[in-house]
């Protein structure tokens, strides 16, 4: 900014007619040059410092790691005594006027060159023995900050086209297993490539989102090692290009399975709502949980994709909010979706005791308990005939109800049948041996007598 200012008014000067100002600028900032060029150094110096301070904490990995992280260490303190040696001068480094600075600054630029050309061999080594593309860009990730000096930079461009081809084999593969598999995922096969707790479609948007997961990470890095090139390669051209299209092959595929459930999923679900909360089996007469499978599956989805951030219909949200709390992925999930299959829990409960009560009684207990069987049906008729899923403020009130007479009931057949058996057994010890016994040798007698 001084200099800039005093050309500004040496060309005013020059401009107003005279000979203007007849000094040298090289003479007249012959100091400031060389105090700027003494900061440009102090700069260098802190930066390199810097850049150096990474290698107390890279630890390579492969079958050469150990080796090649005992080196790094060796190199760390190498670098640390020239530091050291050229911190210990005793003179004001910022004096332009002390001729040792260049000598010693010079040492030390001397010193670090070699530790790059020795850092770059150890680089380009750990590459080569390191087999997949992940443990390579931890690699490089370890390096960061240093693969910005020319000569560890030169060895990054050589590996790092081979680390595209390496990265463009497994866009191959990815978009072949992708293809391979894609029918075998929307048919839910046994052997499809997703996991078995997730619902249909939530478990292939997962799937196609995991092999977009699987290529973004590494393209992240290798742009990012891009700007530290001095030129991006040609190959990156190709492979960016074959980057975008299999990312909107499977940005495609997942828009299109969330499609086709919106489209075919939702509204049936919600019809299901309008069914009743029981219904009676014409042949047997005993009772069944009418929840129908379409929302026990819908319900499933949503929650998945709510824990993948996915947005869902209105109509597919206010199903699974049954409850009235907020959904968010930090474990509300399972709250959000307690209201129905709790009511489902229940209900089965009571079922399950009310079909006890009618298999397990014989004809002849029946009439015992003539009015209590009534009592039953009639707590159960809403359920039957009224109360739809849709019904929540009424539901509760039906489970409480039903539970303390089904209950009641069931306990009662309970106490019935264990005092049979306990009546049972106690026969069956009777039977063990006769009542009235034959003395050995009597002679048979008349009924008079």
């Amino acid at each position: 900014a001084f200099k800039e200012t005093y050309d500004m008014y040496s060309d005013v000067a020059a401009a107003q007619g005279g000979d203007g100002w007849k000094m040298k600028n090289d003479a007249l900032f012959v100091r400031l040059d060389a105090f700027c060029e003494r900061c440009r150094d102090a700069l260098d110096f802190t930066r390199t410092v810097i850049q150096f301070s990474k290698l107390e904490r890279i630890d390579i990995g492969g079958t050469k790691g150990k080796a090649l992280s005992l080196c790094v260490v060796a190199m760390h303190e190498e670098f640390d005594r020239a530091v050291e040696e050229f911190k210990s001068v005793q003179y004001d480094i910022m004096d332009v006027g002390e001729r040792k600075f260049d000598h010693d600054y010079f040492k030390f630029r001397s010193a670090v060159k070699g530790l790059d050309r020795r850092l770059g061999s150890l680089l380009a080594s750990a590459f080569d023995d390191l087999d997949t593309m992940q443990m390579r860009l931890k690699l490089f990730d370890n390096f960061e900050g240093l693969i910005e000096r020319p000569i560890i930079q030169a060895e990054l461009e050589n590996k790092h086209k081979t680390l595209l081809r390496q990265y463009q084999n497994d866009l191959v593969r990815v978009e072949t297993s992708f293809i391979e598999n894609r029918d075998k995922v929307d048919q839910c096969f046994d052997d499809a490539p997703i996991y078995a707790n997730l619902p249909p479609v939530a478990g292939a948007i997962y799937w196609a989102r995991s092999a977009r997961n699987r290529i973004a990470e590494p393209m992240s890095k290798i742009v990012l090692y891009n700007h530290a090139l001095r030129e991006i390669p040609e190959e990156f051209r190709e492979v960016d290009k074959q980057y975008n299209n299999l990312w909107k092959m499977l940005e495609g595929y997942e828009l299109h399975r969330y499609a086709g459930w919106e489209s075919t999923s939702v509204d049936v679900a919600k019809e299901k709502l309008k069914m009743r909360l029981l219904r009676r089996q014409e042949k047997t007469g005993l009772l069944k949980v009418n929840f129908d499978p379409a929302l026990v599956r819908l319900i499933r989805e949503v929650r998945f994709f709510l824990v993948f951030d996915i947005q869902v219909p209105p109509a597919a949200q206010e199903m699974f909010n049954k409850s009235g709390m907020r959904a968010s992925p930090h474990g509300e999930h399972d709250r959000e979706t307690a209201t129905y299959r709790q009511w489902v829990a229940q209900l089965d409960h009571i079922v399950q005791m009310y079909n006890s009560v009618l298999t397990e009684l014989l004809p002849v207990e029946e009439p015992l308990l003539e009015d209590r069987i009534t009592k039953m049906d009639v707590a159960l008729a809403p359920g039957l005939t009224e109360l739809k899923w849709r019904s929540e403020d009424r539901i509760p009130e039906f489970i409480e109800n039903t539970m303390k007479v089904v209950s009641d009931v069931s306990g009662v057949v309970d106490i019935m049948k264990e005092n049979l058996r306990n009546i049972s057994s106690i026969l069956s010890q009777w039977c063990k041996e006769p009542i009235i016994e034959r003395k050995r040798g009597a002679k048979p007698m008349a009924m008079d007598e």
